[in-house]
């Protein structure tokens, strides 16, 4: 009898094994709610990365199929196709697709800069 006396209380109590539970349980629930307000911010990231590339997209359909450049006083042609074919985020490519730069009539000129 002794012996199933000390053997019983090596095991925890339902009371401590509840509380760890519940312990653990609430720190799951913590982790998940964390997991999803991260997941959120990405969706809205993603939803925000999808219709700005439908804005450059635009923006490149726009855009003049000759570009006129003036460079120091020399003058250089190219092709809106030539200046789209470089990687993305390239100088020449954000330009075109950016919806800041605005050629005149004849693809001369960008917003900011003189009539020249």
């Amino acid at each position: 009898m002794q012996q199933e006396a000390s053997s019983s209380s090596s095991f925890p109590s339902a009371t401590l094994l509840r509380s760890q539970c519940e312990s653990g349980l609430h720190e799951i629930l913590e982790a998940s709610e964390g997991i999803t307000k991260q997941l959120q911010v990405l969706e809205e990231k993603e939803t925000n990365w999808h219709k700005l590339q439908q804005q450059m997209q635009q923006h490149a359909a726009q855009a003049k199929q000759q570009i006129h450049f003036n460079i120091g006083g020399k003058l250089f042609t190219t092709s809106k196709e030539t200046l789209l074919k470089q990687e993305e985020g390239t100088f020449f490519h954000m330009m075109v697709t950016s919806g800041e730069w605005e050629p005149d009539t004849n693809g001369k000129c960008g917003k900011g800069e003189a009539n020249d």
